[in-house]
């Protein structure tokens, strides 16, 4: 499989423009999140795996930067976990409960564990439990309380709603996503294809960074798609005026291949 050439200078735009719209709808967040009245828990939720997401994305660009493009797909598959999670939340009918799932879903693991003093797992999250707790209306308290007494239910938090990301991508995005999710799927557990598509020249064995200017315009620009799309629902969630999805995404569709 041979990755499209893109223009550089292009790809770099795509990547500033994506990147803008959601630190702008970040702060737009911020600024009216002292207002809110509801959903407080999703909130933090969203504000935290929006802030993570936006990390990976420049964090992708460092590395092609640096010469190590193979790598990206491992980074940009967490960025598209995040995103499954940021669709789980926005578009939950309790979204409070399922923020709050996506919290403290690993106290379940710490709590079980023999090796972990439970006194000591309960200290260290306990204030942040009843502050989110006394955050949520009364109905989705006793949910939360119920959760953090049920055993777990497998090894995502949304499970057992959906059994994992292939689920949540069906659910909520278009066919593209999913085709870019088994991509990165490939790389990410080590394949041996996987591995090698985001190489300009898969043959060469050399251990030094190199300048793979077909995998970084694909690695920056599905960055990018991910980032847009994971922001999205924020703004929706949050009703926000959108300021730039379709800005960004008429961006990444005019992208034609040089070569």
């Amino acid at each position: 499989m041979t990755l499209p050439l893109y223009d550089p200078k292009d790809v770099i735009r795509v990547h500033d423009a994506s990147f803008e719209y959601a630190l702008r709808v970040q702060r737009a967040v911020g600024r009216q999140s002292e207002r809110r009245t509801a959903n407080s828990v999703a909130g933090a939720a969203l504000m935290t795996l929006s802030h993570e997401t936006i990390c990976l994305h420049r964090a992708t660009r460092e590395l092609c930067g640096a010469g190590w493009a193979f790598a990206a797909p491992i980074m940009l598959r967490v960025m598209l976990e995040t995103m499954c999670s940021v669709a789980v939340i926005a578009n939950s009918l309790r979204p409070d409960v399922a923020s709050f799932k996506y919290f403290y879903s690993y106290t379940k693991e710490d709590l079980s564990d023999p090796a972990v003093d439970p006194r000591r797992a309960a200290a260290e999250t306990g204030a942040n439990i009843e502050t989110h707790l006394a955050q949520m209306t009364t109905d989705d308290r006793q949910l939360g309380k119920e959760y953090l007494q049920a055993p777990k239910a497998g090894n995502f938090w949304y499970n057992p709603e959906f059994a994992g990301p292939t689920a949540i991508i069906k659910e909520y995005a278009i066919a593209e996503v999913l085709d870019l999710y088994r991509m990165l799927s490939m790389a990410a557990h080590g394949g041996f294809l996987g591995m090698r598509v985001f190489r300009d020249d898969p043959d060469l064995l050399d251990v030094n960074p190199r300048k793979d200017l077909r995998a970084t315009g694909f690695a920056l620009v599905s960055s990018s798609r991910l980032l847009t799309e994971a922001t999205r629902p924020r703004v929706v969630f949050e009703a926000l005026r959108d300021g730039g999805y379709d800005d960004v995404m008429k961006m990444i569709q005019a992208l034609k291949p040089i070569g």
